[in-house]
């Protein structure tokens, strides 16, 4: 390959998702073939040798055109400043997940703007956060224990805001895997639930002893504390 081929990338369909991914492979692999250098993207390293220039040549032609999906490959351990990454590897990524992105893209987003506050208990938002995961994990034989963490420990900040400080403290630390983070999402819900459980008690005790014509409250009740998630009952 030549000085003037080098500078010259030619332009590849952007692959937008699974509905042209077939049209974006084609370009591809003829792109590739006219530089004489398909073998980089079918054969490993211990196959064949792969020159560096080449190598890199290679590498930007796949990244500069799957900026569309991007957002869906990084959550697959994509990365494009892994100078010495081989594009099989690359190509291989692309080929086994954007052609499921249909069904998981939407995963990814679901869990991107979830709001544990928008179910009835923390319980329920676990139930369905796990069912999003695992579906991703069959589909794609995802086996990243971190995958998911940031997007589930963001939706549980509103209402939550010290228990949150102290999970993102914990998942910058590199300690919050998704086991771990399920087992302290179990505790917090059975922490509220006792909560809750305790005020209907209390709220069911003062509503007796005022309609039975006990004495009257003196203002200096104190509820116990309980999560601003859960609405205190009139």
């Amino acid at each position: 390959m030549d000085v003037a081929q080098e500078l010259t990338l030619p332009q590849i369909p952007l692959l937008r998702g699974k509905d042209n991914f077939e049209l974006w492979q084609t370009a591809l692999v003829q792109t590739f073939r006219y530089y004489g250098i398909t073998d980089y993207l079918f054969k490993t390293p211990t196959e064949m040798v792969k020159h560096e220039k080449l190598k890199a040549f290679a590498m930007v032609l796949i990244t500069n055109s799957v900026g569309p999906v991007m957002h869906v490959l990084v959550q697959f351990k994509w990365s494009s400043y892994q100078i010495d990454k081989d594009p099989k590897v690359h190509y291989d990524l692309i080929c086994r997940v954007i052609p499921t992105v249909r069904d998981w893209d939407q995963v990814v987003k679901e869990l991107t703007v979830a709001n544990a506050r928008e179910f009835s208990t923390l319980s329920e938002f676990k139930t369905r956060v796990q069912h999003l995961r695992l579906g991703v994990s069959r589909e794609l034989e995802h086996d990243d224990k971190t995958w998911g963490v940031p997007e589930v420990v963001a939706a549980l900040r509103d209402g939550r805001e010290m228990w949150h400080h102290a999970l993102v403290a914990e998942m910058n630390a590199g300690r919050l895997t998704w086991r771990r983070l399920m087992r302290k999402i179990d505790a917090q819900a059975a922490y509220e639930l006792t909560v809750s459980q305790y005020d209907d008690e209390d709220d069911d005790s003062r509503r007796n002893g005022n309609n039975g014509g006990g004495a009257a409250d003196d203002g200096n009740y104190q509820a116990r504390p309980q999560p601003s998630s859960k609405k205190r009952k009139a």
